[in-house]
Order: C-alpha cells, then structure tokens, then sequence
C-alpha cells in the first residue's frame, strides 16, 4: 500500500516539476524525439519557404511577435523533401523538426507534413511577455495510422457550421486529419438540393426542420477543412436511415424510382464536395434489391470518388468496394479491403471517465501500427437523442477529451490490449499502462488548461481517485436490503456463510458492468443482476472548505430515449451516496415526462450537464460510501440500465478538481509524503464572498415548495452565483412592507438578521400580502415612506451595498380575492414600486415578467412551484452578473427577412448588461449599451424599399463588469439577403393556416405557377409542434406545452414553389396582390392554429381586466365553444396536471405566438377567424375588439386590421355572426372586412377556393392603407328607408350592381314583425335595392342572405359580392 501511494506521489508531483523543468506537453507524443540545452527566441527570422508552405508558418510567427528579416541571422527554412528515410510508415504526414539557438528547420514530404511539424511548433512555443521561447530539439515524427477522425451525425440533429469548423480547427492541432460529416438521416436529409429542393422542406423533417447545409456551405467547409489539412468525408446513407428520402419521393431507395432520384442526387454531391471519398452507409437495412449496392457503388466511381460503406453491411469482395468502415462488435476486417475501426468508438455510449481510460489503452483493432488493410480509427457521435443547446451535444459526448486520447493513440500507435481484454479497467500504479494513461491525463489538462478555454471540455484529473469495492451480496431483487458493509468498513465480509472480499481499483468513474455487458469487461468479470455492491474511499482535505462533487450513477447514453430518475433518487436502481455519514441527495431532475420519447430534450441527468453538486470538506479525513444496487440490467424506463458509479471533488465551477486532495480507501499515508504533497499542491484559500440577502415574503422563503431548502429562489441563486457569492434566504411568510400591515416586515426577525448580515447585495420582493383588504385600502398612502425606511435601513447596515427593489411576482386570477380588489391592488402597487425604484435610486428587478405567462407555476395562484422559483432565480442573477448568456435577437431575425419600409423601425434584442450594441444596415448606423434587464433597443431610420441588404448586430462587452464570475462572450450576428418592403401578419384559425397545396388543382397550379417566377416575397411559416386534430397527445407533449414551447423554431424563407406550397393560400394570394400592386418586397408572417378561438390570441392583462370570467375553469367555461372546449380535452387527457395548458386555452396563443414576435416591425394584421366563436355572438362581439386593441397595444400603433367574413355552412349561428362581424367593422377603427359568403361549402367548413378572399383582403390594403383607387369591397348596407310599402337598401362600394349569375336577385326578404320575414322581390332602381312583398304591406325589417348557405347573387362592377346583412327595428 505505502509502494503505490509513493508511485502515485511521484505522479502527482514528479510529473509537474519534470515538465517545468523544460519538457513540454506535447500531443501526440512525438516518435522520436532528442532534446538539447539550446533555446530559440529571436525576434526576427529569416523566412525561407518551399512551395505554398509560407502562409502556413507565418500564422504561428505573427502570434509569436517573430517579425520576418531576410538579413536575419536567425533562418527558418521549409524544405520539401523527395523522401524522409527515417519515417517507418505514412512518409506523406511525416516530417523533421530542428529547433536551436540559431533557428528552425522543417523537412517534410508534402505540405500536410509541413502543417503537422507546425502544431509540434506550436506546442513547442512557451510566451514569457512579448517574446517567444522554442525548447532546443530534434524531432522525426510519423504517425502510426493514416486515418485519426471524428464524425458528427447532423442527419439526426444540425450542428451549425461554426460549431463544426471550430471542432476542426482545435482538432486539426493535434493532428487529427478526417472529418466524417453523416449527413442523412431517418430524421432529415440535411443537404440541400437544387435538384430536389424538396426533400429539405421542413414537412420532410422530423427534428429540427428548416436546418441544412446549403450547397455553398458544404463547398466552404470543404476547404475550411483542407485549409487544416482535414480530409473531409461525406455520408450519404442509403439504403437504410432513409425515412426523409421515402417522406420527401414516397419511394424506398432500392426501388426503380428511388435508384433513379439517388443517382441524381449523388451526381450533386459529387460535384458539390472536392473530396477523394463518398461514404454510402449501407447498415441496418433489409436489402430487397441486390443491384442496388453494387450499382450504386459503380455509379459513385463513375463520377470520380472512391466509395466507404460501413461494415456489418453489405458484403464485398476485394475490389469491389474501396474501404469498409467497422461498427459494433459485429464490424470484421477482411484481407485485401482498407478499413477503418470505429466498432468500440461511439461516444454517445461513453460515460466521462471510464470508456477514456480503454480508449486510450487500446490498440486499433488489435494493431498497434497501421498496414495496407488497417487504414485507422474514427470515433463517432450519434445523436439519436435530442440534446440541447448545441455545446451540450460536445459536453455530454465528450468530445474534446476523447479526440485528445485518441489523437495520441492513432499518431504514436501502440496500446496495451484491445477493448475486450481489461475494458474500462485501469491496471495497477505499478503496470506500464497505468503509468502511461497517467502521463497521458496529465498532458491533456495542459492542454485543457491552456488551448481549450471557452471549449466544453468536462474532465478532471482520475488516476489519483481509489476506490475499494465489495464483492457483490445477492439482493434476490429487493433494492433495499441492507449488507455488512453499511454496518462496518472492512477488507472481508462473511454473509450466509460466504466470504465477500473486497478489491481496489483507480478512476473517478466506475462500471461494475459495462454499458455494453461483458464484451467490454467492467470490474467484475461475471457480474449478475439482483445484486448490491458497496464502494468507499477515504479524502484527505488539507483545509476546511467548500466544493464541488460530480456524482452520477448512471451515464445517460445520447442514443437512449430513457427516462429522467424520479425526484429524490439517483436512478432506478437504488444507488445512494453518503459523505461524513451525511447522505447527498440528487439533485431536481429537469426532465419531468414519463413517456420514453427521443425526441424530449435529454436534460440534466449527467453530471456534467449540471452544476456540480455543493459539499462542504472538513480539514483531514472525509469518509465518501456509496451503496449501488442493481436488479434488471433492462428495465422500461431505462434499456441498458447501468451498474456503475461516477465520483469525484471538482471545484464548484466544475473546471478542474479540487486541489491538494488525497484518496486513500484505508485512510492511511506516511506523514512525510503528506506534508510533501500539501507542501506542493496546497493552494491560497479564502476570497471574501460577496453577500446577498434576499429579502422578501413567503414566495422568497419558498412556501409551498417541495424541499424548500433546497429549491426556494434563493437557494437556487446560490447554485447559480457559485463560490464567490453568498446567499442567505430572509424570506419571511405572510410580512407586508407596510409597518402597519397586518405582519410588518421590520418586525419581524428576519428582517433583524438581515441587518446583521450586512449585504453586499440586497434584493427586496414585498407587497403581495399588501394587497389584502386589510392593508392596501387603508394604508397605501404609507407604502412609499414604508419602502424608503426600509431601503435606508440596509443601506445603514452596509453604505456600500448595492439594492434592488423587485416588481412583483404575479398573483393570477384563481386567487378568491382577484376580482374584489386585489388585482387592482395588485397593479396599482406595482406602479408605485417602480416609483420608488426611480426616488431611491436602487435597481428594479421584474419578477412578474417570467411567471406572468406561466400561471401553472403558481398552484395556489400566488406561490411559485420550484421550476417557477428557477425562473425568479435566473432573473435576479441577470442582474447581479449582467450575465444574459450574450447577444441574442427574436426568432423573426434570421437571413432572407424584410424589414417595414418608411417607417422608423426598432430593432430589439437583449445582451450582457452594459454591453454596446451596434446595429448596422445600408449605410445607418446607431447604437445602444444594455439596460441592466439585459434588454437593448435601437430605431432605424425610415428605409426605402429595396435590398438585398446585410444587417449586421455587434455587442462590444463591458469595459466594467459586476461580477467576477466570467460572463459569456458575445458575439456579432450577420443577416443577409434582407430585404425592405412590406410586412403583414396572418393570423386565425384553420382558414388562415389552409395551405396552398390544399386549394382547388387550378387555383393551386395558378399561385404555384407564380412562386416559381420569384417574387419577392418572403415567408416567415410558425408551424405547431403539434396539430390539434381528434387525438390523444402524447404525454411527452405536454411538459413542452407549458414551457410555451408550441411553435418549431423557423426563419424566413424565400418564395418558391416549395414554401410557397406549404403556405397559407390566403395570405399568399394577399401578399401576390400586393407585390404585384405596389412593387416592393413583401413579407408575410403566419402563425395561425386550427380550431383557435378568439381568446387565445388576447394577452392576459386585457382578459382580466376586461373579461376576467372567461379566464376560470376554461374547459368547462360556456364563455368558450364545447368544441373547442372538448378538442382541448381530448388532446390533454394523458397529462394528470390539474393546470396543463393548451392552445386554445384563453391567452395561450398570445403568448406563443404573438410575444415572442417581439413587436417585429409590421404594417398591419390580416385575420380568418371566427368559427370557434360563432355559438356566441355576444361573447365574440366583446372579443374581438379587445384582441384588436390588444395587438395594436402590443406594437404602440393603430395598425390596418382586416379580416375575413365567415362564409357559408349549414350551421345555424353563422347567419347572426356574419351581420354581426359587418357591424364590427363600423366599431373599429382602421379595420376592414372581406366577404367570403359566395365561396362557401354547405358541408366543409375549409371551402378550397381561397385565392379570392386573399385579394378581396388586399382590396382593402391597397385602397385605404396605401391609398389605390380600387374598390375595397362588394357591396355592404349603408341604409334602408322605408316607403310606398316598400323598402330602399343603400349601400356603400355600390357601383354597377348587378348579379353574379345573370338571374334575378336573391335571398332578400322583409318583414313588418322581427321573426315573421317573408321572400322578397328586389330590383336595381338607381343604385339603389327595392324590396316588396306582396305578404308585407308596412315593412319594418329586411335581411340578406339570411341563410347559413347561402346563395345570394348581389355583386358590384367589380364582381365583389355583398355582405350579408339585417337591419334594426327603427
């Protein structure tokens, strides 16, 4: 024990001084390498270069400051050699490095060896001040294998492509050489053809759609990559992982149609990528058509690229495919075939520690040195889970570290066995393997430390972290019975009379058995199910101190569809964990969904999705016990359940682990080792915190939350802050800010501990409990002084704290004093709040802004539930840090948008706090510094129409920061291809959102016929997640719907043929008419829902203060149509949520829909909506108007409205509704309606014919909003006059009337008594209708097209027909 605890000393410690002794990291490791006693660090060079190799060097000279002198003494020479007799393998890669005090020499045989020699350089290179330090050497190098890669699956989910040459660049460092971009998928084909632009329209893709790689962007990453002396190979998997292709043609690729459409699209991708290879796939498919691989494989060659299929797969002879590439266990090389070995290589498999330690070990399928036949190793990343955002795809996969092992791996060659002899395994201190992963990790961290700032990069020093673990106790499938090990700590156990040994082993993470059972071995060689194993080790802490644990208990694949542990559990298997005695419970699981779906984001169930977990370390010896159960190595919620562990002390950011610790199973060590390594790796401790104190009522104490302790807002803040705050909850239930409330605040003890704690940071949310009856009507005139006492108070506790006040978090509508005073209460305060925020000069924080629209996360309609007090939490740590995770802008910001002409315009977005924020476009210019909310606003000057333009966004970060904790960078945002025109909303119901491809074939052909011309005219399609058709939505939906999350993300579009397709017809046939009339770019914005009534598309201030009853009980409100009300259930029946929401829930689509629009600049708002609401007029005629005025509130404007008339049906409200949307009109000001009667359907409610209402809505556009001299609409009543026993209809827009079928005119009828109307006879007299009825001799009433179909004939010159009406009794 003392021998290996020495060993592991002079790992620790030896290793760090040798390599400040002079002996640089480098990675790979070269093959052959001297050094001497000389330095090179000039400050000038003579700079003699061969072939294109000059622009390669002069990168590294001008990081160095090394400016270039012909007459320099110093000489770097690049030589191109004919042969380098020294390299034993791939003399193409390899090269000669001499670094002296008189210069360099690279001698390489081609320009990629060059590039190697050059990251040597690189690595060689140490900065002291401005001046460079190269150590003495001399260096022959070659790598051991000609193939070191990585793959990223896009197919299954887009990685943009800043991400992927990133990877490349960082990568292409340590001489990694291929890229393997897998392409296509079941889920999209994610490169674009102009062939067949189809296949990547969004309704062809299942996950992420609107993501692909233009054809311009392969063509770039292409020479992105041999700009970095990569190889880049595309994927296009055939015939199988085809579900996008068979969606887009409706024909399998192994048909004779689908062979005919694919060699259409391999011709473009070959022309498209200057690439040596075309991977083809071929695994995982039935094969039905043996032709199909060998042509295939033929028609590939035919174009000039060498052909890669994976393997198992298709089977070939030598000859007739060109390489394989091994996957799973089942991959077999065979003589005669290059291949490439990727068969233990899947890193959506990898855990964070144990798979990098065989990965490392391992040769190359068995081959320590590459051959003809044995080509190298690729490691893959599969994204069958979605995982979001975009880093956490690298994070979680562990990219970097991996890349690094095998970096090192591929180019040194070597390994100690293959992954199925020690698996996971590390050997003993004293084994050449260890000792040579030891070295390994420690290169890394250098490298970590000092190249990989800013990457996502989760690994931490491992081969100090000793575990002993008990042979494993049959548990016969009871998880929690209790074995000998939780009693006693001992080297053997004898339970039912069998002895248990114990055994030691090295890592921070452990597999007992292996994700993939015994073909990788695991720590035990037979491990069983229905079994409980112990592990423990002892840590020694040189101080007492605060850290950071990562612990997890089972590694969620990125290629499982498992589910989330319940709450309060580590898994499913029982593991727990305990450090001094104290158990650690797990933290609250993001992932609630209990339906395995691959589709839900994976959330934060792998430690390094998370922050680490908080522990205290007391000084000396800290005892860690863990107790790891397992039954069925399948279960439902997980597949591959896991029987494995992952320890270890990190630092609280989880950047690297906890300095000085030792790990020691027995709790033993000699002192003078001890003293030894605490005298080298302890380090200064002790920064003063910054302190916070949150103020505040029972929402800041956390009433109602499960476990308060650990998710009330200010506990979460905490795990935000990190180390260098301190967070303290003064959270007091039921306190008022008024003194003579009901329960002063400053008299309470809270508020006396408060003072004691001296903030630095003050953060005060009071008034909730103000608004009860028997407060706020007898007090408020004390509120003010109140607040500015209190604010005063802290500020004499502590003259140099910083204070905000916050706007209240809100109180919603099912509170049972809402509508008898406490919502106006309720409002009233938070104006004087932010009042008080201006007088006292302290900082406003709006907590209403987050929960407002999540009333769900108030279940007792005042207090946040935990997800709700995250969200307080966040806000308040935006404005400590002014961290808001950079500069971002609205979804409707992306290329190809048109911004509204000549007017001013506001640009919006939100950044880091303090940040200035240019915004540039066609020669304007103007700026902005972030308010502490994180927001930014710029107005642009009037525009004229035009474009294309490039909009450029710029945040420059703050020259101050608030906190120490490191902000992220910001960044600068490029749009391209905007245009300026014209922008309209289209919004409603099913009518609105009928798409093109569902008109009458002649109206289609037509408005298609027109998309393919060109316009211009762009499209921004908000398509659902889910359509509320007749089903039971699945469980999985209903966490989304919540979070508010119910549209894709989409961006604009140029009009083609495809999107046009796929587009409202009505909007489309409206935006024609306008770019067609007024010669400008169009924009239209559609985000209308099927079955949506009125009320969910009005914000929620209006709804309770205008129709407050509609809000309660939606589901079962008779305000509401059973419809609607019934659709809703249906669609949420699986969901247990008392609170579940759904679209057309009132306010729901307002709040996906129209807010997260960010009042993007438009011209004004078309609108098909209404049949949800005609079973009540009265209802919708107070409706209506409040969603009018709420939408022109939310954009500061009276904007055009127009809308749509519902046509004809037979269903019977619709006559009643229609006069009723007619008298609307005359309410509302600048709005106008288009009449659709004559285009109905007696039995569809979604009449095909939609082309005309269009242009009837752009009549009305075109002639009040922009001034045409057109006729806005058919005829619509202006008067009636009674006399002669007959009566005269007035009408506006009434030239020319006549009918639309020549017969004469129909569907008038008259009546002297309201109910008792008879048919009529009409005739045209001057412009103007005569009605009679021989039946009706003092007629008092008439009605027009007074049926719920029907057929009335009245038009004027323009062919536009009449509304339908009825007149008042006068």
């Amino acid at each position: 024990m003392k021998q290996k605890l020495f060993i592991t000393f002079i790992l620790c410690v030896w290793i760090p001084v040798a390599y400040a002794a002079g002996i640089p990291h480098l990675l790979p490791w070269p093959q052959q390498v001297d050094w001497n006693k000389q330095t090179f660090s000039g400050k000038e060079i003579a700079l003699l270069a061969e072939g294109n190799t000059e622009q390669m060097v002069t990168a590294w000279l001008q990081e160095n400051n090394i400016g270039i002198n012909p007459t320099s003494k110093h000489k770097l020479q690049i030589k191109l050699v004919k042969e380098l007799p020294e390299a034993k393998l791939n003399a193409n890669e390899a090269y000669k490095l001499q670094v002296s005090s008189q210069g360099i020499t690279i001698e390489a045989t081609t320009e990629q060896g060059v590039y190697w020699a050059i990251q040597t350089l690189r690595q060689l290179t140490e900065k002291k001040g401005d001046r460079a330090y190269i150590k003495g050497c001399r260096i022959t190098d070659w790598p051991a294998f000609r193939i070191r890669g990585f793959m990223q699956d896009v197919g299954r989910s887009y990685i943009s492509l800043e991400e992927l040459k990133r990877e490349i660049a960082i990568l292409s460092r340590y001489k990694i050489n291929v890229f393997h971009w897998h392409l296509t998928e079941n889920q999209s084909w994610r490169l674009e053809s102009k062939v067949f632009p189809m296949i990547n329209d969004s309704i062809n893709t299942t996950r992420m759609p609107g993501k692909y790689y233009t054809l311009e962007e392969a063509k770039e990453l292409v020479a992105f990559c041999k700009q970095h002396q990569v190889m880049l190979i595309p994927e296009l998997d055939m015939p199988g992982h085809s579900a996008a292709f068979e969606r887009t043609f409706r024909h399998n690729m192994q048909s004779p149609e689908g062979m005919k459409i694919l060699k259409l699209l391999i011709e473009e991708v070959c022309e498209t990528f200057d690439t040596p290879y075309l991977h083809i796939g071929t695994d995982e498919v039935e094969f039905t058509n043996p032709r199909f691989v060998p042509e295939m494989v033929a028609f590939v060659r035919s174009k000039g690229k060498k052909v890669i299929s994976w393997n198992p797969g298709w089977h070939y002879q030598p000859g007739e495919i060109d390489m394989t590439h091994l996957w799973s266990y089942r991959g077999k090389a065979q003589p005669g075939i290059p291949a490439i070995d990727s068969r233990f290589h899947y890193l959506n498999h990898f855990d964070t520690f144990a798979d990098i330690r065989a990965l490392y070990n391992s040769t190359v399928y068995g081959d320590t040195e590459g051959s003809d036949d044995m080509a190298g190793v690729i490691l893959a990343v599969w994204n069958d889970r979605l995982v979001q955002p975009e880093e956490n795809m690298i994070r979680e996969n562990h990219l970097y570290p991996n890349m690094l092992a095998i970096a090192d791996r591929a180019w040194r060659g070597g390994g100690y066995e293959y992954f199925d002899k020690e698996g996971t395994n590390l050997p003993s201190e004293d084994s050449r393997a260890y000792t040579s992963f030891a070295e390994f990790e420690q290169r890394m961290l250098w490298h970590k430390e000092h190249h990989f700032k800013g990457y996502p990069f989760s690994y931490v020093k491992q081969t100090n972290v000793k575990w002993r673990i008990t042979d494993a106790f049959p548990n016969n499938g009871d998880l929690n019975s209790v074995f000998p090990p939780e009693t006693a700590l001992q080297n053997s156990y004898t339970y039912d009379g069998k002895t248990y040994e114990t055994n030691e082993t090295i890592g921070a993470g452990i597999y007992l058995r292996h994700v993939w059972g015994t073909l990788v071995p695991g720590f035990y060689k037979d491990p069983k199910e229905n079994h409980t194993a112990y592990a423990w080790t002892w840590v020694y802490s040189p101080k007492d101190q605060e850290a950071g644990a990562w612990i997890e208990f089972q590694n969620y694949g990125r290629s499982e569809m498992d589910l989330a542990p319940p709450q309060g559990k580590w898994d499913y298997k029982g593991s727990r964990v305990w450090l001094n005695d104290q158990e650690l419970l797990p933290p609250e699981w993001t992932a609630t969904h209990t339906v395995k779906s691959n589709e839900i984001v994976l959330g934060n169930e792998n430690c390094v999705a998370r922050e680490p977990l908080r522990v205290h370390l007391q000084k000396g010896w800290n005892k860690v016990f863990l107790k790891l159960p397992v039954g069925k190595f399948t279960l439902p919620e997980v597949r591959l359940n896991k029987w494995m562990f992952t320890f270890v002390f990190v630092t609280p950011d989880g950047e690297k682990a906890v300095d000085g610790l030792v790990y020691s199973p027995d709790n033993t060590m000699k002192k003078t080792l001890l003293l030894l390594c605490l005298l080298l790796c302890t380090t200064a401790y002790g920064q003063n915190k910054i302190k916070v104190a949150c103020v505040g009522n029972s929402v800041t104490y956390g009433a109602g939350i499960e476990n308060r302790e650990v998710n009330s807002y200010p506990v979460q803040l905490q795990r935000m802050l990190g180390d260098d705050y301190e967070v303290v909850n003064f959270g007091k239930s039921g306190a008022t800010l008024l003194n003579k409330g009901h329960r002063p605040y400053c008299e309470q003890e809270e508020y006396k501990a408060a003072l004691d704690f001296a903030g630095d940071r003050v953060v005060i949310h009071l008034g909730l409990n103000d608004t009860d009856p028997r407060n706020w009507p007898n007090y408020r005139d004390h509120f003010v002084k109140d607040y500015l006492s209190l604010i005063a108070s802290f500020r004499k506790a502590n003259p140099d704290c910083r204070i905000w006040i916050c706007r209240m978090t809100p109180i919603s509508h099912r509170h049972p004093r809402f509508k008898s005073g406490t919502r106006d209460w309720y409002w009233m305060e938070q104006e004087t709040i932010e009042e008080i925020a201006r007088l006292a000069n302290t900082g406003l924080i709006d907590l209403q802004e987050g929960l407002y629209n999540r009333p769900d996360l108030l279940p007792d309609a005042l207090h946040p539930n935990t997800e709700g007090a995250g969200i307080l939490a966040k806000t308040v740590y935006g404005e400590l840090t002014g961290n808001y995770g950079g500069l971002r802008m609205p979804a409707t910001y992306s290329d190809n948008m048109v911004l509204q002409r000549e007017k001013p315009l506001l640009i919006s977005g939100t950044a880091n706090a303090g940040e200035k924020v240019t915004v540039q476009i066609a020669g304007q210019k103007k700026e902005s510094v972030t308010a502490s909310n994180g927001k930014w606003s710029v107005t642009l000057d009037p525009l004229q129409a035009g474009g294309p333009y490039e909009l450029t966004i710029e945040a420059s970060p703050a020259t101050e920061k608030k906190s120490k904790k490191k902000a992220p960078a910001s960044q600068k945002l490029t749009y391209k291809e905007v245009l300026v025109g014209e922008v309209w909303l289209c919004s409603g119901q099913s009518n609105m959102a009928f798409r093109v491809d569902e008109l009458a074939d002649s109206q289609r052909k037509e408005l298609l016929e027109y998309a393919d011309s060109q316009p211009q005219i762009r499209l921004f399609n908000m398509q659902p997640r889910w359509y509320t058709n007749a089903v039971e939505w699945d469980i999985s939906a209903m966490d989304s719907l919540n979070r508010l999350q119910y549209y894709h993300d989409t961006r604009w579009t140029p009009c083609n043929e495809q999107t046009a397709d796929k587009f409202s017809a009505v909007a489309f046939a409206f935006g024609r008419m306008l770019s067609d009339s007024l010669q400008v770019p169009v924009g239209l914005v559609l985000n209308a829902i099927g079955g949506s009534g009125t009320e969910a598309w009005i914000d929620r201030k209006t709804l309770e203060f205008e129709f407050t009853d509609i809000l309660y009980n939606w589901t079962q409100n008779d305000f509401i149509q059973d419809w609607v009300r019934g659709r809703a259930v249906l669609n949420t029946k699986k969901s247990s949520d008392k609170l579940q929401r759904h679209p057309y829930e009132p306010c729901y689509l307002y709040e996906t829909g129209i807010q997260p629009l960010q009042q993007y600049p438009i011209k004004g708002v078309i609108w098909y909506q209404g049949e949800s609401n005609a079973q009540n007029i009265e209802t919708h005629e107070r409706l209506f108007p409040l969603l009018v005025e709420s939408w022109r509130k939310n954009w500061g404007e009276e904007f055009p409205f127009y809308y749509v008339q519902l046509s004809s049906i037979d269903r019977p409200s619709w006559t009643w509704f229609r006069n009723s949307q007619r008298e609307l009109m005359e309410t509302i000001p600048n709005s106008g309606m288009a009449v659709s009667s004559d285009r109905g359907d007696s039995l569809n409610v979604h009449p095909v014919y939609k082309r005309e209402i269009g242009e009837r809505l752009a009549r009305w556009a075109l002639n009040k909003t922009y001034g045409h001299a057109l006729s806005p609409s058919g005829p619509l009543f202006r008067s009636v006059e009674f006399r002669d026993n007959a009566a005269y209809i007035t009408f506006d827009y009434a030239d020319g009337l006549h009918t639309s079928d020549g017969q004469p005119i129909r569907t008038f009828e008259i009546a002297e008594h309201d109910g008792l109307f008879f048919p009529a006879q009409a005739e045209i007299i001057d412009g103007k209708v005569k009605i009679r009825s021989e039946k009706v001799t003092n007629p008092k009433l008439v009605r027009y097209g007074w049926q719920p179909f029907t057929r009335a004939n009245l038009v004027n010159n323009d062919e536009l027909p009449a509304s339908t009406f009825r007149t008042k009794k006068q």
